[in-house]
Formats: C-alpha cells, sequence, structure tokens
C-alpha cells in the first residue's frame, strides 16, 4: 500500500467521526440546551422520566397524605437555601430527613435486627402499613420519593430545578410529619 493509497484510506475513515465532531462543537450550546429541557430519555437500559415523575409525585400529595402541616421557619429556610444552591442536595437531605425518621418508628416498634442494628427501609414501611400504623397513601409517597431520590443521583445538578426540589423536599417535610405520629 502506497502513501496516496493510505492517505485515501484514513480520510475515508475519519471523514464522518471528523464531521459529528464538528457539528457538535458548532452547535454545542444548542445541543445542551435542547438536553436540558429534555424530559424523558430511554437510551441502553437507561431510562430518564424526572420531571414528569416529580411533578406526578408533587401532585398527588393532596390525595395521599392526611393532613398537610407547614414546615417550621428553620426547615423553610433550609429547604430553599438548599435548593437554591443545589438541588439535587436538597432531595437527597430531604430523603435523609425521612430515612431518619423511619429508622426511629423501626426503633419504637421494634422492627431494626437486634443483632446488627440494622434495618431495611422498605420492609419497615411495609411493616407499618400491615400494622395498620401508616396509610398506603403515605407508603406511596414514600416509595415516590425512594424512586425519585434514585433518579436523582444518576442525573447531572442542572438537570433538577430549584422550584422542584423545593416542592419535593417539602413533601418530605410532610412524611416526616407522617411518620413522627407513628
Amino acid at each position: 500500500m502506497d502513501l496516496y493509497t493510505f492517505s485515501v484510506k484514513l480520510a475515508n475513515a475519519l471523514a464522518w467521526p471528523l464531521c459529528l465532531f464538528m457539528i457538535f462543537i458548532i452547535l454545542k450550546h444548542p445541543i445542551i440546551a435542547l438536553l436540558e429541557r429534555l424530559k424523558h430519555l430511554n437510551f441502553k437500559g437507561l431510562n430518564a422520566d424526572f420531571i414528569n415523575e416529580a411533578n406526578s409525585f408533587i401532585e398527588d400529595v393532596p390525595k395521599k397524605l392526611p393532613k398537610p402541616t407547614k414546615p417550621t421557619a428553620e426547615q423553610l429556610w433550609k429547604i430553599k437555601e438548599l435548593s437554591k444552591l443545589s438541588p439535587r442536595s436538597a432531595i437527597f437531605s430531604a430523603w435523609i430527613d425521612v430515612k431518619s425518621i423511619v429508622k426511629i418508628a423501626a426503633h419504637k416498634h421494634n422492627l431494626i435486627d437486634a443483632k446488627t442494628n440494622q434495618f431495611n427501609i422498605i420492609h419497615v414501611v411495609s411493616q407499618l402499613e400491615a400494622d395498620n400504623r401508616i396509610q398506603k397513601g403515605v407508603v406511596e409517597m414514600f416509595l415516590k420519593l425512594r424512586h425519585l431520590k434514585n433518579d436523582a443521583v444518576h442525573l447531572k445538578e442542572d438537570s433538577i430545578n430549584a422550584t422542584t426540589a423545593e416542592e419535593v423536599a417539602y413533601i418530605a417535610n410532610k412524611l416526616v410529619k407522617s411518620f413522627e405520629e407513628v
């Protein structure tokens, strides 16, 4: 193979990848803006539908949770500030609050493994529901929050807006209040 043939074959092999790379470089900002508005993505087993799930979670609250309770001023400040700084962190923090109160309920009702002092949060919530200590709607909202938290782990920080994170955190606060009564 001479140098000319090699050069032609190399140019043919690199033409499409270079063309796609140049298109991406030229259209980088519009592509990023489009991806930020993307509400659903399904690619090779990765399924992202965060905005719709979060909105459905928010809309279900009046139907599922017993009585609305307002967060304290300190909780309001924490939720607002954390949602502005890092929406994902606001969702994680809200989840940690819910998980902590469920662990307290697990201790209270002897649902923690005595040997290891560990608990399966899904088992605890299911058992509390089976014992009629919490309503089915609370369980459904708990499971949706858990799912949203898991989705948030895999999203970029700017994929979740502060308003959505704030509303999810308020709802988590209502879940905390529901578990406090157990």
